[in-house]
């Protein structure tokens, strides 16, 4: 399947959209994963995922449920058969992103920024997720 992942982020009205064009555009490293999700499969995940974001209030938090909530408004719009793909975009400074896509009709329909637990100290995974 050949995708061109930052022309489609480009047409993205998508908050986290742009900075992940700039780091294609700084030659990030780019992994699709080949495993379809399916879009039932993903709502249930992402609506709870939402829910779980409110209680938290840093920055990072906040950005994450923003964005968790585009995603899942876009899926609430597809058909319900609809498997979606995805590819993660590594920032070399810190996380990444991990860009959702329906891939038959090339159609960028989530763009979350992540970072791993594994990624950080505990001091800064603690300050991402708690407020001071």
């Amino acid at each position: 399947m050949e995708i061109n992942l930052s022309q489609l982020l480009r047409a993205s009205s998508l908050k986290e959209a742009a900075n992940v064009v700039r780091l294609l555009e700084d030659n990030a490293e780019v992994s699709l994963d080949e495993h379809l999700a399916s879009r039932e499969e993903l709502l249930e995940n992402y609506r709870q995922r939402v829910t779980h974001l409110q209680q938290f209030q840093t920055h990072h938090a906040q950005r994450l449920q923003r964005a968790s909530e585009e995603f899942v408004s876009a899926l609430d719009k597809l058909p319900a058969q609809t498997m979606i793909a995805h590819a993660r975009v590594d920032d070399p400074l810190l996380g990444g992103y991990v860009v959702w896509l329906e891939p038959t009709e090339q159609t960028i329909v989530g763009c979350l920024y992540v970072i791993g637990k594994s990624e950080v100290p505990a001091d800064v995974w603690q300050s991402i997720w708690e407020a001071n």
